[in-house]
């Protein structure tokens, strides 16, 4: 599981669209319940985690998974 992320999130900072699309489809839901757990509103959660996807985007090629 962690070499196939690993691997996925280094198709993402090659810019592919489906890796990142995977990995958007895969943990939105989760992610925006850890954070509702935190800010206790899940339309502020949804905010926060859509933000970090964005980030992650715009900061792919950075990304190191070690």
């Amino acid at each position: 599981m962690v070499h196939l992320e690993s691997n996925t999130f280094e198709k993402i900072k090659n810019g592919d669209e489906k890796a990142f699309d995977y990995i958007f489809d895969t943990y939105y839901t989760v992610l925006c319940i850890f954070a509702n757990k935190y800010v206790e509103d899940i339309g502020v959660a949804e905010d926060i985690v859509q933000e970090l996807f964005i980030k992650i985007w715009i900061k792919r090629e950075q990304i190191n998974i070690r």
